[in-house]
């Protein structure tokens, strides 16, 4: 398998893990599977330690098993999904193409992983409802996503500009041209693929954050005038969690430049 920005059937491509299944789907399967391991070992009576590493270790193995590697391939006029030959899971296609003018809308940005920092991705909305994910696989091939980004953002941008233009006439063109093989077309009409905006650009991000940052202040307001009820702990999650996690949203919300 190659990875990075390379031409493939006149296009650019780029690799990464994907969970075809979806995440909340994969989380829910790694999850039940994990918590019933986890119970038949209590049953077991085994230490904890072993109760514990044998259910994340399930839990884990299972995300794993769940996930592929999928190349995402640019050509003239569509984009496509390929797995690259590796062994079908639960019925997943092996490939999938869409024309641009399947595509509803993207959403592209980054943001903060749990525990390995932050990524990058791009979200694809199609008109049939399905959904593709991309990612930098945190900073791992930061490289050739950007470079697939760019190439994708001139792709809509050439799309959206030619259906302004008032000489386009999607009627009078041949089915073959709206509907990509082995799919059918939700509709002979093409449209402006529009950017979605991320949750730190929303106004509810903005009131989030302002509610947040109050009620961290007030509690620790609270704690540092009753410091009976302050825990070792608590210096941990202040210094640790809540601040850098209230940062993190201002500099998001608040102070990062946007330039699309």
């Amino acid at each position: 398998m190659n990875y990075g920005n390379q031409y493939v059937r006149d296009g650019v491509s780029y690799t990464c893990r994907i969970t075809p299944l979806g995440k909340l789907p994969t989380l829910a399967i790694a999850f039940g599977i994990g918590m019933t391991g986890m119970y038949i070992a209590i049953f077991l009576s085994l230490p904890v330690w072993a109760i514990m590493l044998g259910m994340l270790g399930s839990m884990y193995g299972i995300m794993f098993l769940l996930t592929k590697e999928a190349e995402f391939v640019l050509g003239k006029n569509e984009i496509s999904r390929l797995f690259n030959g590796e062994v079908k899971r639960f019925n997943t296609d092996q490939e999938k193409t869409y024309l641009f003018s399947q595509i509803g809308s993207y959403q592209s940005g980054s943001d903060r992983g749990r525990y390995r920092g932050e990524f990058q991705y791009l979200r694809i909305y199609f008109v049939t409802g399905e959904q593709w994910e991309l990612t930098d696989m945190y900073g791992e091939r930061k490289a050739a996503y950007d470079a697939f980004l760019r190439a994708f953002l001139d792709k809509v941008e050439g799309h959206n500009r030619r259906i302004q233009t008032p000489q386009t006439d999607i009627a009078a063109m041949p089915e073959a041209a709206v509907s990509p093989p082995g799919q059918k077309a939700s509709s002979r009409q093409e449209w402006a693929i529009e950017r979605r905006k991320t949750f730190y650009e929303k106004p509810i991000a903005k009131v989030m954050t302002l509610l947040l940052t109050v009620f961290v202040g007030a509690l620790m307001y609270f704690l540092l005038r009753n410091p009976k009820y302050i825990q070792p702990t608590h210096y941990f999650k202040f210094v640790v969690v809540l601040l850098p996690g209230i940062g993190y949203l201002w500099y998001r919300v608040f102070g990062e430049k946007r330039n699309d």
